[in-house]
């Protein structure tokens, strides 16, 4: 292991970030990179993604 990765671990877990911090009482969602230049299809980085939306906006309001 490299010194900056042992720096970075002691870091972490000097502050609390290197233990598993279990579930909590509630399930969240998080929607990643859902932007139109990505999923309109007539947008140069676009693509037809109208499925994953779907699903997505029945998982958001569930």
């Amino acid at each position: 292991m490299a010194d900056w990765e042992r720096e970075t671990r002691a870091d972490y877990e000097s502050k609390g970030f290197a233990v598993s911090s279990g579930f909590g009482k509630k399930p969240a969602l998080l929607v990643v990179d859902f932007i139109i230049g990505f999923t309109d299809p007539s947008t140069p980085l676009g693509g037809d993604f109208s499925s994953q939306l779907a699903v997505t906006a029945r998982l958001q309001t569930a």
